[in-house]
C-alpha cells in the first residue's frame, strides 16, 4: 500500500466504493473520519486528514433483512493535500456534470439555469471563494509548497486549473440561457470569476496563459 502513488490509490478508492452501484445491488458501503495528527477531530486544512473506511457484506442491498454481515473492511488514509484535491475535483465534477446533462427539451432549461447559477455561485462569488483560495494558502504558498511531493504538487495545480477551466466554460454557456433579468448576476459572475483568476495567479502564475 505504501508504494502506491497518489492517482492509484485515488483510483482504486473509488473504485472500491462505486463498483457496486453500476450493478445496481449494494454490497459495499464506505464513510469518511476526519481527523488530525495532533489527536483532534478537525483542523486547518493543512492539518486535516481523512480516513476513509470501505465495509463489504455477505449478501446485497436491497434485502429481505435489515442487517448483513460484514466480511471484509478495509480503510485507506488520505493527506490533508489528497483532501483539498479532492474538495476541488467534487466542485469541478458537479459543475462538469451539469453542463453534460443532456436536457429532453427546452422546457428544461429553467431548472438548469437555477442549478447552474447555485453551482457557479458557490464557485466564483467573491464571497464564497475563500475555499479555492484558502487551498492555496495552505499549500502552495511559500514554505507549504516545499512540503509537497512534486506528483502532489502537479496534481493540486492541476486540479485548480481545470477547476478554473470548467468555470469560465459554465460562464459562457449561463450567458447563452439567460435574459435580460439575469444580465446583472452574470456580470457578478464574471467579476467574480476575473478576481478569483487574479488571486490565483499570486499561486499559480501559468493560470493567466492557461485560461
Amino acid at each position: 500500500m505504501e508504494d502506491e502513488d497518489l492517482g492509484s490509490r485515488r483510483e482504486r478508492i473509488f473504485s472500491l466504493s462505486t463498483g457496486s452501484i453500476r450493478a445496481r445491488v449494494f454490497d459495499r458501503f464506505l464513510f469518511d473520519t476526519p481527523f488530525t495528527k495532533n489527536g483532534k477531530t478537525q483542523g486547518g486544512l493543512e492539518d486535516q486528514w481523512k480516513r476513509r473506511t470501505v465495509l463489504q457484506t455477505e449478501g446485497s442491498f436491497p434485502a429481505l433483512v435489515n442487517r448483513l454481515l460484514v466480511v471484509k473492511s478495509e480503510s485507506m488514509e488520505f493527506s490533508p493535500v489528497e483532501n483539498a484535491i479532492g474538495m476541488i475535483e467534487t466542485r469541478t465534477a458537479a459543475l462538469r456534470n451539469e453542463l453534460e446533462v443532456p436536457r429532453s427539451s427546452e422546457g428544461d432549461q429553467l431548472p438548469r439555469l437555477q442549478s447552474l447559477q447555485r453551482i457557479l455561485q458557490g464557485s466564483v462569488a467573491v464571497q464564497v471563494n475563500s475555499g479555492v483560495l484558502s487551498v492555496c494558502t495552505a499549500f502552495l504558498s511559500g514554505e507549504p509548497a516545499t512540503r509537497l511531493r512534486s506528483q502532489e504538487l502537479q496534481q493540486l495545480i492541476a486540479a485548480l486549473l481545470e477547476f478554473m477551466a470548467v468555470c469560465k466554460r459554465a460562464i459562457r454557456v449561463h450567458f447563452r440561457l439567460i435574459g435580460e433579468e439575469d444580465q446583472e448576476f452574470h456580470t457578478q459572475l464574471v467579476n467574480g470569476f476575473q478576481s478569483l483568476t487574479a488571486e490565483l495567479s499570486h499561486y499559480i502564475p501559468a493560470i493567466l496563459s492557461e485560461l
